[in-house]
């Protein structure tokens, strides 16, 4: 693991740290292994590594898609690679954002219904302001002349913005993007972002990304990188 110096931390930004953590997919092959992550509120962290080496294994630890089979995640003060299946989905929709490296954007909602998605999901994160949040955020992203499109409509730069906007709609504390410019051309994965990165700095989100592309490192402030992975590990 590389590092280098962390910016000034954001009063909103959770803090996460993750400990002596393993996790072995089905099949019994180790396909993530670390001592430790440690992310400073508001900062921008990268995370760079061969295929099969646990990149997005990592992610989905983080937020509480899988539980780890040995070591924690703490996201603030509170460990919670040890709470229940649905005590990780709530604390998940509450305060984590997700950008999926495929998008997963649904086909029969329009970009202004993408966006809403998470409203839709978790009733407890309240109605009041939600247009206006979504008119905002999708103005700022360059979303705005879209919303009543498809997915079906629209490039894969305006794909990956909606991604974006989803899943920063509810004022996340921190953000999780798998390859968000995996799928553009450089001069399009530049501006996506600068997007995201103005998006977060304006909420004070802290953010880890996975990238292949080493180019991009130096905009982060620490790069983590996994070793070579284990035969029959994840990705």
């Amino acid at each position: 693991m590389s590092s280098a110096t962390p910016g000034t931390p954001h009063l909103r930004g959770a803090r996460v740290r993750c400990e002596e953590l393993g996790f072995r997919h089905p099949g019994g092959d180790s396909s993530l292994s670390l001592a430790s992550v440690d992310l400073e509120p508001g900062s921008r962290t990268a995370v760079i590594g061969p295929s099969g080496s646990g990149k997005t294994t990592l992610l989905h630890l983080i937020a509480g898609i899988l539980s780890p089979d040995r070591g924690t995640v703490t996201l603030d003060d509170e460990v919670i690679s040890g709470l229940p299946e649905a005590a990780r989905r709530r604390r998940r929709l509450a305060g984590i954002g997700l950008v999926f490296q495929e998008f997963e954007l649904l086909e029969h909602l329009s970009v202004r219904e993408n966006i809403s998605l998470p409203f839709a999901i978790d009733p407890a994160l309240g109605s009041e302001g939600r247009s206006g949040r979504v008119e905002e955020l999708a103005g700022r992203l360059g979303l705005g002349p879209l919303l009543r499109r498809h997915p079906r409509r629209l490039s894969h730069g305006e794909r990956q913005r909606v991604a974006i906007a989803r899943a920063l709609v509810v004022g996340p504390r921190l953000l999780l993007a798998d390859e968000p410019t995996g799928n553009l051309d450089p001069r399009t994965g530049a501006v996506v972002l600068d997007q995201l990165f103005a998006e977060a700095e304006r909420a004070g989100t802290t953010v880890l990304v996975v990238t292949h592309d080493h180019s991009l490192l130096a905009r982060f402030e620490q790069v983590i990188d996994l070793e070579s992975p284990e035969p029959g590990g994840g990705s």
